[in-house]
């Protein structure tokens, strides 16, 4: 069992390459996780600290395309290490439940908030 903990731990150590795709899908799960909140705020009405935060303001349509970043760079992290990706994977479910995930994807994405007759102009 401690050499399995111990190959999941040292997995990203072993592997640049596996350590840089870790940290691409972690950000683009914060920004996934964030427009998710703002979504959901201007859908549901249900808000959270970073959606009140936003003041009524979402992201741009680009931003749909991260999600399928996202998938990409899971399915990249599994074929290299399948059980480092089961752990990281569920390392990230407990940062999405507890609203670290959100607030980073605000740190990055703050800039690119916008206003709805900020969207329809560009459209």
């Amino acid at each position: 069992m401690t050499e399995l903990i111990n190959d999941i731990l040292t997995a990203p150590l072993k592997s640049p390459l596996l350590l840089a795709i870790s940290v691409m899908y972690a950000i683009v799960e914060a920004i996934r996780i964030y427009d998710a909140r703002l979504i959901q705020a201007k859908a549901r009405g249900i808000f959270s600290g970073v959606a009140l935060r936003a003041e009524g303001r979402f992201l741009p349509r680009w931003v749909g395309y991260v999600h399928f970043a996202g998938w990409a760079l899971l399915i990249a992290i599994l074929i290299l290490n399948w059980k480092y990706a089961i752990a990281f994977y569920a390392f990230l479910f407990i940062l999405r439940v507890l609203p670290v995930l959100e607030n980073v994807g605000e740190l990055i994405m703050r800039p690119f908030l916008q206003t709805e007759s900020e969207d329809t102009e560009i459209s």
